[in-house]
């Protein structure tokens, strides 16, 4: 995945932040690593591909579980995901848009992330997840990259980690 752009906006001091970069393969094998193999390379991340299904994150930070929650807000196969997701000492839920678009290499990647703003932690918190979208989007566009070829494991994960932060710079 090359970094194409990576921009905190937004009104209001930060409220938004996106990143975009492509990756070298076809929407249908981010679509499916996005949606139905994500446990593959995000195994906290839990939700159906559909809209208002639930959605749920679960990892482990400074030696304490932390969660989540949220709702599928709108899935356009091999084009669009949108969740609403909050973590319980949040004041307002945070949206998060993936959009996907052919490209002559392979596939743009955008990830729109808004509702900082409304958040008393909001510049803090965006900092934090500017750094952790680029940690996922590396993962997702190694895993699809991976699977079109057929090289995905089944727990893709243990095996690679994160080798791929070098592809998407700010």
């Amino acid at each position: 995945m090359r970094d194409e752009d990576a921009d905190v906006s937004g009104p209001g001091s930060g409220d938004a932040l996106t990143l975009t970069a492509t990756a070298r393969a076809q929407p249908a094998a981010l679509w499916r690593s996005l949606t139905e193999r994500r446990e593959q390379w995000w195994p906290g991340m839990r939700f159906d591909a559909e809209p208002g299904a639930a959605l749920r994150e679960e990892w482990t930070e400074d030696g304490q579980v932390r969660i989540a929650t949220g709702v599928v807000l709108e899935s356009s196969p091999g084009v669009r995901l949108a969740f609403a997701w909050q973590q319980p000492e949040w004041e307002a839920p945070l949206r998060v848009v993936f959009s996907l678009a052919p490209a002559p290499d392979g596939t743009v990647v955008r990830l729109h992330e808004t509702g900082f703003a409304a958040l008393g932690v909001g510049a803090r918190l965006l900092g934090e997840h500017l750094e952790g979208w680029r940690f996922h989007l590396a993962n997702l566009a190694a895993h699809a990259e991976d699977d079109e070829r057929g090289h995905a494991p089944e727990r893709w994960n243990e095996g690679v980690s994160a080798v791929h932060l070098d592809r998407i710079r700010p």
